[in-house]
Parts: C-alpha cells; structure tokens; sequence
C-alpha cells in the first residue's frame, strides 16, 4: 500500500507491533513500546518526535532506546525476522569471532551473543549518541565479550563528516561541508582488528548506509582471514563494486534477501 510517496506494509507492521507487546514484560515496558511503535509511525509520515532515552525489557533481552529515533528498528529486522541468521551457512552457532560493521544500537550484536553464543564480537558504531544506547546495551544485559568502538570504518584512518538521522538506522557518513555534519574518528578493519590482536573472523556484518565498499577497501588484510560476510547495500552498482573486491578474494556469492548480500568460501 502507498500513501503519497510512502510505502506501507499493513500486514508486515501489524506483526511486529503484536509480537513487541507479546514480548514486553510487564507494564511499564509495555508502555514504551507503545510510545517507540507510535513515533516510529510519526517519523514515518515525516512528522518530529521528541528524543528521550528508555529502557524496554523484553522477553529475550532488554534494550535501552531513543523514543523519539526509531530504534526498534534493527531489533524487529534481526530478532523477529532472523534477516542475518536463515541461511544454514550464515546460521552457525559458537563463533569465535564476529565483527559488526554499523552496530547502531547493538541488536545484531546481542543476537549474536545472547541468542548464536558467539565467544567474541566486536562492534563498530560511529554516532556518538547511538554508541551511548549500544554501552548501554552491553551493560544492561551484562555482556563482557563484546568490544565496542565508537568510529566509523572506512578505506583509510583518519576523520570523516558524520550526520545522525532522525531514524538512527539510516544515520551515515556526509558529505564534507553538509549541513548538520560532526566530525568523528575513522579507522579501518586492517588496522583496528590487528591492534586488538584478531586474526581469523568468522563473519563480519557490514551496514553502513552507502559506504560499504570503503569499508572493504579498508580490510584487504583482514578479508583473507574472515570466512564469510553479509552485506546491506544501498545503491544499484554496490553489488558488483562488492563482487570485484571478494571475488577475487575467495570469495563467492551466495545470494541475495532483498538489501542483503552473502559471500562466504
């Protein structure tokens, strides 16, 4: 259904609204749910919301959100829908390492540890709000293996243009000279997972709303050590861009869930 320019999905949306309040333990939670589902639903129509930081527990793991930016999010797509996890070569539990690219607020990497027993995962996520609500996270579910890093991930260290969204998922790298624009810290894969002493990866997670093909330009070392990766693309050619640096890195495509691309060897 469209309304105006706007897709709607009745039947999509009504399912995540009814397992959020099946979910939410106890009242109070299930009052902050209702309060993200209806500014989601603002944000959606373009109306603002106001940002105001909550903690929601829900049947599996609790989540520190931003009421007014949508976080809820990346928790429908990964705990509910299993966008990363329904392909048996994608689905191994027990990883020893698991690197994600875009954390957000960190339902990707909870899902790993709490939900796929992952021993290790380290996180990337370069807003400085949204870093708050992913610590949080970690905390409030009292996960010590995880390692956050507040960066963006790119091509080559340094600093990069950064604007946040009014839907935290869709907050990316700038151009230099927009509107809104903070500086943050860059770093890349190569770099970063060699200072912490990693070595092979079993996956690596990359969503970073268009920016994708620097992060892999950025992990030349660390590509030849990772068995597999799942790839959140933004524009028409991103998908051969992504063949023409894994192909000939070992890599093979294995096939694509709308946005999503998987390679492993």
């Amino acid at each position: 259904m469209r309304v105006g320019n706007l897709s709607i999905h009745p039947i999509h949306a009504t399912s995540r609204v009814v397992r959020t309040f099946a979910d939410a333990q106890g009242f109070a939670s299930k009052a902050i749910a209702a309060r993200c589902i209806a500014n989601w639903a603002r944000l959606k129509f373009g109306r603002a919301t106001v940002s105001q930081e909550a903690t929601l527990r829900m049947r599996d793991v609790t989540l520190q959100v931003d009421l007014g930016r949508a976080d809820l999010i990346s928790y429908w797509e990964i705990w509910y829908e299993h966008t990363y996890d329904d392909l048996p070569e994608f689905a191994a539990a027990g990883a020893d390492c698991v690197v994600d690219v875009g954390a957000n607020i960190g339902a990707f990497t909870l899902y790993e540890v709490l939900k796929k027993k992952a021993k290790l995962v380290v996180a990337y996520e370069p807003s400085p709000t949204t870093f708050h609500r992913l610590a949080g996270n970690l905390a409030v579910n009292s996960i010590q293996n995880v390692k956050p890093i507040n960066a963006a991930v790119g091509a080559s260290p340094g600093e990069l243009p950064f604007v946040d969204s009014p839907f935290s998922v869709n907050s990316r790298v700038a151009e230099n000279g927009q509107a809104g624009a903070q500086i943050i810290p860059c770093v890349t894969l190569d770099s970063s997972l060699k200072e912490l002493g990693i070595s092979n990866v079993d996956l690596i997670k990359i969503d970073t709303e268009g920016y994708e093909i620097e992060v892999l330009k950025g992990a030349t070392e660390t590509l030849g050590r990772t068995k597999r990766l799942v790839i959140e693309v933004h524009r028409a050619s991103e998908k051969e861009e992504c063949d023409a640096v894994l192909v000939p890195r070992g890599f093979r495509f294995i096939t694509r869930k709308k946005d999503l691309l998987f390679y492993s060897r």
